[in-house]
């Protein structure tokens, strides 16, 4: 009897352990995961020809953000049930796009990042691509032109478009075609790098479609050129009533710095960066300034309260005012990334990657979503407008108008340049 209800004893003690051990690994909810923090790695020039730029741009809108996001107590993930702290991580590329590579390998295989944010310029990016593939870390790539990422298949890269060639030269040709009884030849130069070569081919390609204007010059040059000289003299000699140079900001500077002491005069002058960098105001007087074409995606006289405190707080740290593309894309960048994080709940990078594909974003360019394109990647546009990137002129006061589209500008254009 005694060994009879020992063993009956010992048997629901087993039943009660087996139970036990089924709730804990099994049906008993599991304990909240633990973070303390989010950290974010890119590659940045910090020296190097382009290391300007990116400094006034991608450098001071990610720290920008970075701060911004953690004076409020970082960014909420559902997923840990609390706001977590953004930290950075990154590297000098040395303006060198091979470097970005490795930059970015050791980012994610040995620094362990969260997630990412891209570096400046269109062949970083680019360079970039294969690796974020190859990981499956999701990347809005704010600071570089997206015609290639249109034919590029890639399930991880999402890109804004920045000055991006095809909807730069679109709004180019838009204000063009308005204006034929102007504008009916042009002189084309081209920065020798991707992002100039997919201007030029933009335009090329627009150009056979609406069949004008008549191209009389057409010259690419090296990033770090000295001196813009004959070529001046070349677009002298044959008088076009337009100039359109697909520059950087450091080259851009340097040709229009020439073309003044060489008194070049043409109807239209259009510059994809070199006119729309704080650098160029650093450089040219407001007077010397006036007159020049440029993409945009800000109106500085039309600020929405969100853009004005943006604006206004960016002045206040850094001393100088965002320009209209770069700065423009670099902040939407972060907070494309930011809302990502907080729709999805979590910091898993598949559902981050799913909501960047399916989901719209407010950001200071405007409402955006990412149009997937067949055997390419997503590439950003506005929801709310015609044209993503729209047409500036500097008229003389330091800043820049919207002179086109008609719907949204804040000045008449003004033809002949220069205006000293």
């Amino acid at each position: 009897m005694k060994r009879t209800l020992a063993a009956v004893i010992a048997g629901i003690l087993i039943v009660a352990i087996i139970v036990s051990l089924t709730w804990y690994y099994y049906i008993a909810p599991s304990p909240a995961p633990t973070k303390e923090k989010i950290l974010i790695g890119f590659s940045v020039p910090l020296t190097g020809a382009v290391a300007a730029s990116a400094q006034e741009c991608l450098m001071s809108n990610y720290l920008y953000w970075k701060d911004e996001v953690n004076a409020e107590g970082g960014i909420y993930v559902a997923e840990y049930g609390k706001k977590l702290p953004v930290e950075f991580i990154y590297y000098d590329d040395a303006s060198d796009p091979g470097k970005t590579v490795e930059i970015y390998e050791r980012l994610i295989s040995v620094d362990h990042v969260d997630l990412l944010l891209p570096p400046w310029g269109t062949a970083w990016c680019y360079a970039a691509l294969p690796v974020i593939e190859k990981y499956r870390y999701p990347m809005v790539s704010g600071l570089a032109s997206a015609v290639k990422a249109r034919s590029t298949p890639s399930e991880y890269g999402f890109w804004m478009g920045d000055v991006d060639a095809v909807y730069t030269q679109e709004v180019l040709f838009d204000f063009l075609n308005a204006h034929r009884d102007e504008i009916k030849t042009v002189a084309v130069l081209y920065v020798s790098s991707l992002f100039g070569l997919e201007h030029y081919e933009a335009f090329s390609e627009l150009k056979v479609e609406h069949g004008f204007p008549e191209v009389v010059y057409v010259r690419d040059y090296p990033t770090e050129i000295k001196d813009f000289t004959p070529f001046i003299s070349s677009i002298k000699s044959l008088n076009p009533d337009a100039l359109l140079i697909f520059d950087y900001p450091a080259d851009g500077s340097l040709f229009y710095r020439q073309a003044l002491e060489q008194e070049l005069r043409v109807k239209l002058y259009f510059s994809t960066l070199g006119a729309t960098y704080y650098l160029f105001e650093q450089v040219f007087p407001p007077k010397e300034q006036k007159g020049v074409f440029m993409p945009t995606k800000l109106a500085p006289k039309m600020l929405s309260p969100e853009e004005k405190k943006w604006w206004d707080a960016f002045i206040s740290r850094f001393g100088y005012h965002p320009c209209g593309a770069d700065c423009v894309d670099a902040r939407s960048t972060c907070q494309i990334l930011q809302q990502a994080v907080e729709k999805a709940g979590t910091l898993d990078r598949e559902k981050i990657r799913e909501v960047l594909a399916t989901e719209s974003f407010q950001t200071v360019a405007g409402p955006l979503k990412f149009k997937k394109y067949e055997g390419g990647s997503c590439v950003a546009y506005r929801v709310d407008q015609k044209f993503t990137i729209f047409l500036g002129q500097r008229q003389g006061d330091g800043l820049w108008e919207v002179v086109w589209p008609p719907k949204i500008k804040t000045a008449d254009p003004i033809f002949g340049w220069p205006q000293t």
